[in-house]
């Protein structure tokens, strides 16, 4: 094993620091949040350890109570340094989660109580533990790839064809260390009697709702953001798939208005017009986006195919022999509810990708397309 000599070491250590401490502040937030996590993980598992033990409701109903008190309390001075992505209320819910997956995978079984809380608190130690590997990576923010001195939210923040990327990785050994623990935790429970539970089979389904289903909602990212990935209720998001773009599964907005469909039916069309002189348009790809608080359960006649996603559509129109002027025949319900009924101006439509009879590309941004509303 080839070892590096300990002036590079500590270099490498003095740049990571001063990278960190000059940064943005959402690194830092996050790392706390997730700090909290991990307390509040073993914290509760531990209360549950001892009722497991000793069944008492009142303890019990006491010791989570002084657990949960501190965590708010953490996340609260969290968002001080940030803020960052993470409501208490949300993240506590799914802390509690992952503590009932460690209880349904330990029952308690009678005389075998003491087996049973020993495990107990030791899945929430390592639950806790390993989210807290995570959150000493976390602090330690980002940088762009080439540009390591620039440091970075997302992508966006780094020069062009740079990605952001974690200043540090998680350490393996943390992980591993926490993983050791349980093992030999286990294995001294059962010298005493064995109980229900294996390290393995614990580790395996703590993994994902104790620490990646946490730690992948609690990014060094600012709230209430739209494209930040994390749906927030309180922006008004009903969706937030990390862009804010139109056309795929989320709209730009982040929001999609709930329809109720009617029996009422109405009619639509989509023409287009553009493109070079003296030229057959054979293909054309075009999105429409449609007022979804408005209209509902789409229908549609068409020479392609087109993918309804919920707020607009994507449709593609191909005739080798030339488009005609009307791509398509739409049908739509009206929503229940809608103070209107729609008319062309609720509609916006644009031209993504054309060509001609012959395959060749032609610039979209020559063509436009419209919806009308008889």
């Amino acid at each position: 094993m080839i070892v590096a000599p300990l002036f590079i070491l500590g270099v490498a250590a003095v740049l990571a620091s001063s990278a960190a401490a000059g940064g943005p502040p959402e690194p830092k937030c996050a790392a706390a949040k997730q700090k909290a996590v991990s307390k509040k993980e073993a914290g509760v598992a531990s209360c549950q350890s001892k009722n497991a033990a000793k069944p008492d409701a009142a303890a019990l109903s006491a010791c989570i109570t002084k657990v949960e008190g501190k965590f708010t309390g953490a996340f609260q001075k969290a968002d001080l340094k940030g803020p960052c992505v993470g409501d208490a209320a949300a993240v506590e819910a799914q802390v509690d989660n992952c503590v009932n997956v460690i209880l349904a995978g330990i029952p308690v079984a009678g005389g075998l109580e003491k087996c049973a809380a020993a495990k107990i608190k030791a899945a929430g130690k390592t639950a806790g533990g390993k989210v807290k590997c995570y959150s000493k990576a976390t602090g330690k923010g980002k940088q762009c790839s080439v540009s390591t001195t620039t440091l970075c939210i997302d992508d966006a923040d780094c020069p062009s064809g740079e990605m952001c990327v974690p200043t540090l990785t998680v350490d393996p050994a943390c992980l591993q260390k926490a993983s050791d623990a349980l093992a030999a935790a286990f294995t001294k429970a059962d010298s005493k009697g064995a109980c229900d539970g294996t390290a393995a089979s614990t580790e395996a389904s703590i993994d994902s709702p104790c620490l990646t289903t946490i730690v992948n909602g609690l990014p060094a990212l600012p709230p209430n953001v739209c494209g930040n990935g994390i749906t927030e209720a309180a922006n008004n998001e009903t969706c937030d798939d990390g862009n804010t773009l139109d056309g795929d599964a989320c709209p730009a907005s982040c929001h999609v208005d709930s329809c109720t469909p009617t029996a009422t039916s109405f009619g639509a069309h989509v023409t287009w017009a553009g493109g070079p002189p003296s030229t057959t348009v054979a293909g054309l790809n075009i999105f429409v986006d449609y007022p979804e608080g408005l209209v509902s359960s789409l229908t549609f006649t068409c020479c392609g195919s087109l993918v309804d996603l919920g707020y607009g559509f994507n449709a593609q129109s191909i005739n080798t022999s030339g488009l005609p002027a009307t791509l398509l025949t739409l049908g739509f319900k009206t929503c229940q509810g809608a103070p209107s009924l729609p008319v062309a101006a609720d509609f916006a439509c644009v031209v993504t990708d054309a060509s001609d009879d012959l395959g060749n590309p032609l610039d979209p941004s020559t063509f436009t397309c419209s919806v009308t509303v008889p």
